[in-house]
């Protein structure tokens, strides 16, 4: 069971995480003021269920409920990776891309992560259902 104390400066910020995470009321408790008067929540991660797909090239897709939470991949010759229907981002030869997301993302109605010549990839995500 993942639990965990974290401290906000002040409402505003702690909405702004909530909202960046997904969560709601339910997904914490209120502690009180620590002696900065700033919040003091806590949170029980134990019902983020996080899967996983790798490969070589290809295609992952989210299934409804899920959020994108790290995206990884390495190219021997010129590769890109696609997120979400989003613009193709370039990986030179020889390098690797890899990015961890905070939030949701916005705009898009495409769940899929398209590698197209990457020798490797790597994608987790967080069951939010």
């Amino acid at each position: 069971m993942a639990i965990r104390v974290r401290t906000f400066r002040d409402t505003g910020e702690l909405k702004d995480f909530l909202e960046d995470n997904e969560l709601g009321q339910e997904d914490f408790k209120y502690l009180g003021q620590n002696s900065s008067g700033h919040l003091e929540i806590l949170f029980d991660d134990a019902e983020e269920i996080f899967s996983q797909a790798a490969g070589a090239a290809g295609t992952v897709t989210l299934a409804d409920g899920e959020r994108l939470h790290t995206v990884w991949c390495v190219g021997a010759t010129s590769a890109t990776v696609e997120i979400f229907g989003g613009t193709a981002i370039p990986v030179p030869a020889g390098s690797w891309f890899s990015h961890n997301f905070k939030g949701k993302l916005k705009g898009n109605a495409t769940k899929t992560i398209v590698f197209t010549d990457t020798t490797s990839y790597f994608v987790t995500s967080i069951d939010r259902s």
